[in-house]
């Protein structure tokens, strides 16, 4: 599977630029998606863009650096801006969060989040095999003290 740390030297995978777009076989060198493929793209203000790689979509920076996105609102998740964090999803279907620069700043381990808000996120883990609540801070801290606003569930 694909993360921004993790592709193999000189892998291809099958993308196309989001919400529209032709799938392209794409090189993938060292982590990075291939500046020809890079070159198709329309980036916003912050030198990103979204992009369907494989089955899923991936936020996308100029660079060629990249990370499955959590998607939000037919689209990849927003940048809060006061913390200046988004969601995205490991391999594994857990939700972190990472920086404009596409670094993750609090690993993939809940199985639901929401965006921050008032300096905290709402989420959920697993803690001894149970489903809890909690807040997580844009340090990493989680507390598991009562969140004043709606629940975070990950099953219906």
């Amino acid at each position: 599977m694909l993360l921004a740390s993790g592709a193999a030297v000189a892998d291809f995978i099958q993308c196309r630029d989001f919400p529209d777009g032709d799938f392209q076989s794409v090189q993938v060198d060292n982590g990075l998606l291939s500046q020809s493929f890079l070159s198709t793209l329309q980036f916003d203000e912050n030198g990103q863009t979204g992009a369907i790689c494989g089955a899923h979509l991936y936020r996308v920076s100029e660079s060629g650096k990249f990370i499955r996105a959590f998607n939000y609102d037919s689209g990849p998740d927003y940048f809060t801006e006061a913390e200046g964090l988004a969601r995205y999803v490991a391999d594994d279907g857990l939700v972190g969060f990472v920086d404009i620069d596409l670094d993750i700043v609090i690993p993939a381990q809940f199985l639901c989040a929401r965006p921050f808000q008032e300096g905290k996120a709402l989420v959920s883990l697993l803690e001894d095999g149970t489903e809890r609540n909690a807040v997580v801070y844009p340090d990493g801290r989680i507390s598991f003290e009562t969140p004043q606003y709606a629940l975070c569930v990950s099953k219906p």
